[in-house]
């Protein structure tokens, strides 16, 4: 019975554990992670390209497809370290950011059929590149389960790395003084208004007295 409420106990505080991770700490460790899976599929990529350019039954298709995927990896990467990190993107680039890993996700899906294909065309002939060509596919499924994740997590968490101005900032109070000082000017130019249709209305209002009166003296003569 104690082992099992020790047991309990430590679950439920895993649980908790987990889900006091921060957003922001999340896509950083996420990253690192990534960066792990990255900097081996751009060494199996090189590995891969040389092997096809050099070994007669080799496809050169492949190695460029290799290298090109390795170099769009890298750019990516080293945005989402700019966005991850500093913080403070807009929109546009948080969006970008997402299409990008999507899109990356989506070229590994191909890739990975690509090489696997070939692969199986290469043991069963008998090829050199066969196991370059099956080491390949299989980094590039790794990649395309990493980055899709990848892509799914800055989804979710976007609006953390989505720039905005806090509240109470200076521009904020810019804002409110500025909108405070032009309803003021509207209330005055509003009383002044006010203000002079009521003289207006009194002088009108003496003229009509002068007038009663003027009529009643010449009626008295």
């Amino acid at each position: 019975m104690q082992h099992k409420e020790l047991d309990e106990q430590s679950e439920g505080q895993s649980l908790v554990d987990f889900k006091k991770v921060e957003p922001s700490v999340w896509l950083k460790r996420l990253w690192f992670l990534c960066l792990f899976f990255s900097v081996v599929y751009v060494l199996v990529a090189i590995l891969a390209a040389d092997d096809n350019e050099k070994s007669e039954d080799g496809v050169k298709a492949l190695g460029f497809s290799a290298l090109w995927s390795s170099a769009l990896l890298i750019i990516v990467m080293c945005g989402s370290a700019k966005v991850v990190f500093y913080g403070n993107a807009s929109p546009h680039t948080v969006g970008m950011l997402i299409g990008s890993s999507a899109m990356l996700a989506q070229l590994f899906f191909v890739l990975m059929i690509v090489f696997f294909v070939f692969s199986e065309h290469a043991s069963t002939h008998g090829h050199d590149v066969k196991d370059t060509d099956k080491a390949m596919g299989s980094f590039a499924l790794f990649s395309l389960i990493v980055m899709g994740l990848w892509s799914f997590s800055l989804y979710t968490f976007r609006d953390t790395l989505i720039k905005g101005p806090p509240v109470g900032s200076s521009s904020d109070s810019g804002v409110l003084a500025a909108s405070a000082a032009s309803a003021h000017e509207a209330d005055e130019h509003r009383g002044l208004k006010s203000d002079s249709q009521l003289k207006v209305n009194d002088i009108e209002l003496d003229e009509d007295e002068v007038v009663d009166v003027d009529l009643e003296e010449s009626e008295a003569f």
